[in-house]
């Protein structure tokens, strides 16, 4: 009667990029490029995959205040509090979607995430009761992060800078 869940069951215990996937949605893209690069095996889209690793390797690390409003990322949350610094991951799903993981505040308590579809680099948060919110690597290399009201006006924003 059981026999029906074990083509399941061998297909996960022969999954060999299992480790991948699981590294990519966990916002560890450097490990997961790592895993990449080693891998011998056969991996469907794999240049595929790298290139999308090194699209969003650069948003992950920490984040200094450059300029701007420094209660945004907290005002997002509807709380009132500076962040001068912000910590980011990119978590890619097994479909490449990616979410773009802002945390801070003490001890990074609180998290804020907006998506993009696969490839593109303009993650974007509806339905927040406070606005419409983008994050996106700008051509100075910083980090915007802008609130926009429900007609995509600009309300706020501010820049964050690569930590050395």
């Amino acid at each position: 009667r059981d026999s029906a869940s074990y083509p399941a069951l061998i297909k996960d215990a022969t999954d060999y990029t299992a480790e991948f996937y699981e590294l990519c949605s966990a916002g560890e893209l450097q490990a997961a490029l790592n895993w990449l690069n080693a891998y011998e095996g056969d991996f469907p889209l794999r240049n595929e995959w790298r290139q999308m690793l090194e699209l969003y390797l650069p948003y992950c690390g920490t984040w200094h205040l450059y300029s701007g409003d420094a209660t945004l990322f907290a005002y997002t949350l509807g709380q009132n509090f500076r962040c001068n610094s912000v910590e980011a991951q990119v978590l890619l799903n097994r479909d490449a979607a990616a979410k773009l993981r802002l945390s801070f505040g003490e001890g990074n308590a609180y998290q804020v995430e907006l998506s993009a579809d696969p490839g593109e680099t303009l993650f974007v948060a509806t339905g927040y009761t406070t606005g419409n919110y983008m994050a996106a690597i700008n051509n100075m290399g910083r980090l915007g992060y802008t609130c926009y009201n429900a007609d995509w006006r600009t309300l706020s924003a501010s820049e964050y800078t690569p930590a050395a």
